[in-house]
């Protein structure tokens, strides 16, 4: 065989090597997105070959057998409105993420789960929830000290007009992931894992919109990010709440605005060095938490109790610190403590 016939021979080869590689490779590939779609075609083609490359699309397409009553496959939908209900019913913290592009109904989601929550602990604690919208994890520490059992913490993503500088929420992401557990409430995060929380019980990862349904589909992974299934979100009707959402984050947007596109915390950050040297002066929300007349009215707020870890957050302060003022009130008889484990729980004496 002369060298041309041999080069000719390995060429073939090649070529039906390829074109067998790329028959087998069509053959697999499935469109995870003909109804649900993302709002870019690069979005969606990106999307659709990360779910085949994974080998997960069985977790995002089946929906079970709908001739089946109990048959829901991957579909987690109404398991998760009834995890839901178990965690309040327990009155245990519940931490979720939402993950996703912008504009990917994350926000939706957000408010949906927030309604789920409320409706949840008004049937099986009978009692009315508040919930709390806050776009910097700054925003949430001063929520710490009028936040009432039960009540909903919602982390949203930062507006698209606003920027964020190097130091941005470090300190006040830092402080809150050291109490949260603490606290018998849902927290939910939109993009928590830009801002390091990587502490969420259950994480969504938008899967589409279907604009003519009016309905969102979200990947869900567990506490180790593996995927599990799917969900889909129907847009609520909820008018006023949408509303009130919309205004809340139109206000935020304005703020921002006035601070040259920055976020309040990135705006504090120029100020950082004096308020490191203050930290321990801070005022959080309308009382000074060092007095122990106003440490006594956050107690009736939180079931009379309060741990080092909590206290902390809320006069801004080290952890020595706020262990130092705490035993200082119990030396004085105005404060008792018992340990709980290895934790100590300070209340008030009656």
């Amino acid at each position: 065989m002369s060298d041309s016939d041999h080069l000719k021979s390995l060429k073939k080869i090649k070529s039906n090597l390829y074109g067998n590689l790329k028959n087998n490779q069509q053959k697999g590939y499935v469109d995870c997105c003909k109804k649900y779609k993302f709002n870019l075609e690069m979005e969606t083609k990106d999307f659709n070959n990360t779910v085949n490359s994974l080998g997960i699309v069985h977790l995002l397409m089946d929906d079970g057998d709908p001739k089946k009553k109990d048959d829901h496959g991957f579909d987690l939908t109404e398991m998760l409105e009834r995890d839901i209900n178990a965690f309040v019913k327990i009155g245990t913290c519940m931490i979720l993420g939402i993950i996703g592009n912008v504009g990917s109904g994350k926000s939706e989601l957000a408010q949906l789960l927030t309604l789920l929550c409320m409706k949840a602990n008004k049937i099986y604690r009978k009692k009315e929830v508040d919930y709390h919208l806050c776009w910097e994890m700054k925003n949430m520490i001063d929520i710490f000290p009028i936040l009432k059992k039960g009540d909903i913490v919602w982390k949203d993503e930062m507006p698209k007009t606003t920027r964020k500088g190097s130091n941005v929420q470090e300190w006040e992401v830092n402080n809150v992931l050291r109490v949260i557990r603490a606290y018998g409430n849902t927290f939910i995060f939109v993009d928590p894992l830009e801002i390091k929380v990587d502490i969420c019980n259950l994480y969504f990862e938008s899967a589409g919109m279907n604009r003519k349904e009016r309905s969102n589909r979200f990947l869900v992974l567990n506490k180790n990010r593996r995927y599990i299934g799917h969900i889909y979100v129907k847009l609520h009707e909820v008018k006023t709440f949408r509303n009130n959402y919309l205004k809340e984050k139109n206000e935020f947007i304005q703020r921002s605005l006035k601070n040259k596109g920055f976020s309040g915390a990135e705006n504090n950050d120029k100020n950082n060095t004096k308020k490191e040297s203050n930290k321990s002066k801070i005022v959080v929300g309308k009382f000074p938490f060092k007095t122990i007349e106003h440490l006594k009215k956050h107690l009736k707020t939180c079931e009379n109790r309060i741990t080092i870890k909590e206290y902390m957050v809320l006069i801004k302060c080290s952890e020595k610190t706020a262990r130092g003022i705490l035993n200082k009130f119990v030396d004085k008889k105005e404060l008792n403590y018992f340990n709980e484990g290895r934790t100590m729980v300070y209340y008030s004496r009656k």
